[in-house]
């Protein structure tokens, strides 16, 4: 069809363009041009439910993963030399710039979100070296403190939800939706720590309730 029978049907070069749906909008364009090597979001994006899930169930242990997938994505998005690995283990020298880097992605998305990320940051870094600490309180002080491991990774749990959730913003995924569901291999943690949880909770309530030695 020529060029005048187009313009008979009001039909132009600029409207098909603007309803072709595989053209990606504006605002993704920008993005490909600004990151032209980036892959997939900038930060590791996670529902909060499943974040939750699995850091209680694991004890806190998915937490290494979940540092290692935030700076692997934020590796692989920005092309840049680092290692994850190495984050993760060190997590409480990184865990400043990776608030910063989620904080810089919102407001240069102007994506509202109430929250301080250095404070948070700081009191992760804190109840980290409490948590290495309490470890090494003897058994035998008192059977109280074995409950204090459990206060230590309800506010660890707080503290990487908040931090998760804007990653999860900054990635315009505010539910975490492409990371929502659990697979095969996240129901295997789930039953470990469930058995996990099942021989801590029997011992603090026998260490509890033990009967005073004749």
């Amino acid at each position: 069809m020529d060029k005048q029978r187009l313009d008979k049907f009001g039909i132009t070069p600029e409207s098909l363009m603007s309803e072709n749906p595989y053209i990606a909008p504006t605002s993704e364009l920008e993005m490909a041009s600004a990151h032209p090597n980036a892959i997939g979001t900038e930060f590791y994006v996670v529902s909060i439910k499943k974040f939750l899930w699995l850091f209680v169930a694991t004890f806190g242990i998915y937490a290494l993963y979940w540092h290692y997938k935030q700076w692997e994505q934020y590796r692989r998005f920005h092309n840049e030399k680092m290692w994850p690995i190495a984050r993760a283990i060190f997590a409480i020298f990184f865990i400043h710039k990776l608030t910063r880097n989620i904080d810089d992605c919102l407001r240069d998305n102007k994506t509202p979100y109430d929250w301080s990320p250095s404070a948070i940051a700081t009191a992760y870094v804190v109840l980290s070296l409490v948590s290495n600490a309490s470890n090494k309180i003897p058994d035998n002080v008192s059977p109280w403190l074995d409950l204090l491991p459990l206060v230590i990774l309800a506010a660890l749990a707080w503290l990487l939800m908040k931090v998760q959730h804007g990653a999860n913003l900054a990635c315009a995924q505010p539910d975490g939706e492409s990371n929502a569901r659990f697979t095969a291999a996240n129901w295997v943690w789930l039953v470990l720590g469930a058995i996990f949880w099942l021989f801590f909770l029997v011992g603090i309530v026998l260490l509890i309730v033990k009967p005073e030695s004749a």
